[in-house]
């Protein structure tokens, strides 16, 4: 998939506000499955944050404290520290269990998970929103200035 388009459905997955389904997977009681809906906005983000850091879209996602997740782990060390630790108990260790054990996860860790995930997540759209026109899916472009001598 050419990188263009990639970058137009990362976009289009990042606008989305919490979906029907994700509410309909909460009303269930499927939290596991319902937070992945906001992993897979979160793992979306920080793979066009790094195709802009970069220049290419990135197979797999790097946590690296670089660029964004630098600025952040400044700015707001608690909401990484619940998404990224090396602790057992964070987001990303939880989403493999879901994703590869069919772990579940409780209400309250779901609660947890959603309102720093969604901290997350909009730090990130905001971050984005600089360099992206979200509506059209495209990057913003600098307008040109004529020298004035």
């Amino acid at each position: 998939m050419r990188q263009q388009t990639k970058q137009k459905k990362t976009l289009l997955l990042l606008n989305l506000e919490v979906s029907d389904r994700m509410k309909d997977l909460v009303n269930k009681e499927e939290y596991g499955y319902a937070i992945l809906n906001l992993w897979n906005q979160i793992e979306a983000g920080l793979k066009l944050s790094r195709c802009i850091e970069k220049g290419a879209y990135p197979k797999n996602l790097d946590v690296r404290w670089t660029g964004f997740l630098k600025i952040l782990n400044e700015e707001m060390p608690e909401i990484l520290k619940v998404i990224f630790s090396k602790e057992q108990n964070c987001l990303w260790k939880i989403r493999n269990e879901i994703v590869h054990a069919n772990q579940t996860i409780s209400q309250e860790q779901y609660e947890q998970f959603y309102e720093k995930g969604n901290l997350l997540l909009n730090k990130l759209r905001e971050n984005l929103s600089l360099k992206y026109d979200f509506e059209n899916g495209l990057p913003k472009t600098k307008k040109k200035t004529k020298n004035r001598k």
